[in-house]
């Protein structure tokens, strides 16, 4: 981006963003795929070389996937396809991922540093650059924008004027900060110590191995080559950093006899806290990521939850920059993704107390609780799907609504556990027929930057063809290109995607969407550009969609 002068009147980009880490990244790439001018400064000079968080989640990759950098994510990853949970030499539980809710049956393994590498790539592929060794000092507002004052690395001093800031710059946010607004949470009083280091032994090498030992839990996190993050409970508290001995003793408590640490690249202490601010947004200033919520790192839920906050909020700015909804669309930000934080907080906090449990009846209790888990198929289908990110839904969202499916819709819903609900993630399914007549899966035939209405055609009832391009044609007119509509038949043949449709056809040859979709009756599905459903309702009352349609576009 070009050089900009000094001044509080200076014409600046729409948006500026702070913190250019994965969070930071994904909210300027976004915004600017979504058609918004911004700005991205961080303070560092250079990009992390160091792992950092490791974990990418089925739906992070599956809005890689739509930003389209998920194959060279996985290409530069280890595909993970359990986790399991070990205590005195017993499986507890076995967490697979094989059969989840997603194309994406495994937890993506790579370091941080690679993941930024590659969003910081496709950034740049848009046309976006960061700008490094520009440090946000302070922010403050009025009814007509934000004035952000950026440092940079000559100490030139600059009042960048903008619509909109979004702090992405981590725990200690000086966005935060600027707002005046309160961190509330606790410090866990457990110390732990993490090691990136090379590990000789016998365990799959694609698995994520934890060990609930008797002097505390001991993690493995598969990097590559032979590396490993392994983060250990210190039952001392010590400022040092640990030592490779140190971790060898840890390890010896627990992992199977013969297994050697070396060459370590990386040895850290370092204490966790549960904290998340009470509000995502303040007039024109937001918060994402660690500025807004830190946690546990069990699981590995950070990263991902910074990321898809930058993936919820993009779209919905880029609407309201551009003029196609009204500012109230925003507040959705906070309904969705504080609630998000809220089971990610509780959820990672459980997760941390049962795995640093003390006394030998609370432990005796645990470790006969746990391989419940995983003997009750129901839960342990459930266990995975939390663990991937794919219970996330916004049902309680102010701008998500359903209309009725219709009695066999509705009957169908009730039979079958497949007919997902407004607020849902809209399933994605394989084998589809897209409008070039090309198999592939559902998600990839509608991948962009506009709501999709997918119009099903219906597996009882059938509606006419007519009918169906003429609601096409009514979103057409009400949305314009705000707006792709896909009408979705079991048979292709005799229909093809022309102007006057103002739609594309999908096939559904096996009838997977319908089903995937509850479509026994004809009916609409509208999908956010973020993939989660906003409207869902019968072709019989397309008014009730027209209506949704005025309260979220201008």
């Amino acid at each position: 981006m070009s050089d900009r002068q000094t001044g509080p009147d200076l014409q600046t980009p729409s948006v500026i963003v702070a913190g250019a880490g994965p969070t930071g990244l994904t909210m300027a790439a976004e915004l600017i795929r979504h058609g918004v001018e911004c700005r991205i400064v961080d303070a560092a000079p250079k990009p992390t070389d160091q792992s950092r968080a490791l974990v990418v989640h089925a739906r992070t990759l599956e809005a890689f996937d739509n930003m389209g950098i998920a194959d060279e994510a996985i290409a530069r990853g280890i595909k993970s396809p359990a986790a399991n949970i070990i205590a005195d030499g017993r499986l507890l539980l076995r967490i697979s991922l094989a059969e989840i809710g997603s194309r994406y049956r495994f937890a993506l393994m790579i370091p941080q540093s690679e993941t930024e590498r590659i969003i910081n790539g496709h950034l740049e592929a848009l046309g976006g650059t960061v700008e490094r060794s520009v440090e946000l000092t302070g922010a403050t507002q009025d009814n007509g924008g934000v004035v952000a004052t950026l440092k940079h690395a000559d100490g030139r001093i600059e009042q960048a004027r903008c619509d909109w800031l979004i702090g992405c710059d981590g725990a200690h946010s000086v966005v935060r900060h600027a707002l005046g607004m309160a961190f509330e949470g606790v410090e866990y009083q457990t110390i732990f110590s993490l090691a990136d280091v090379h590990v000789d032994w016998s365990n799959a090498p694609d698995e994520l191995f934890i060990y609930l030992a008797d002097n505390g839990l001991v993690a493995f996190f598969p990097i590559g080559g032979g590396r490993y993050r392994v983060v250990a409970e210190t039952p001392i508290a010590n400022t040092n950093p640990p030592t490779l001995g140190e971790f060898q003793t840890f390890v010896d408590g627990c992992a199977p006899a013969g297994t050697r640490l070396h060459d370590p690249v990386w040895l850290e202490r370092f204490r966790i806290h549960r904290r998340r601010v009470p509000n995502y947004r303040s007039g024109r200033i937001f918060l994402a990521g660690d500025a807004a919520h830190i946690h546990s790192p069990a699981g590995g839920q950070g990263m991902n939850t910074g990321i898809q906050d930058a993936y919820n909020l993009a779209w919905k700015l880029a609407l309201v920059v551009a003029g196609g909804a009204p500012e109230s669309i925003l507040d959705s930000y906070q309904d969705e993704r504080h609630a998000v934080s809220t089971m990610v907080l509780r959820n990672t906090d459980r997760m941390t107390k049962v795995g640093t449990i003390r006394g030998a009846l609370g432990k005796t209790i645990r470790d006969y609780l746990i391989p419940l888990l995983g003997a009750i198929p129901p839960l342990a289908h459930a266990l995975s799907n939390q663990m991937a990110g794919l219970t996330i839904e916004y049902s309680a969202s102010s701008i998500v609504n359903a209309d009725h499916l219709g009695l066999i819709g509705r009957v169908a819903a009730m039979l079958s556990a497949s007919g997902p609900a407004a607020g849902s993630h809209a399933p994605d399914c394989e084998p589809i027929i897209d409008s070039s007549g090309k198999s592939t899966w559902l998600a990839a035939a509608v991948r962009g930057t506009s709501h999709s209405l997918l119009i099903f055609e219906g597996m009882v009832t059938a509606v006419q063809t007519s009918r169906m391009t003429e609601i096409a044609a009514a979103m057409s007119r009400r949305a314009g290109s705000r707006i792709r509509s896909f009408i979705i038949v079991a048979n292709r043949e005799g229909l093809s995607t022309a102007p006057d449709y103002n739609a594309e056809i999908i096939g559904d040859p096996v009838l997977v969407a319908h089903r995937a979709y509850g479509a026994a009756d004809p009916c609409l599905y509208l999908i956010r550009p973020d993939g989660y459903i906003g409207f869902r309702g019968s072709i019989d009352n397309s008014s009730g969609l027209i209506e949704y349609l005025g309260r979220i576009f201008a």
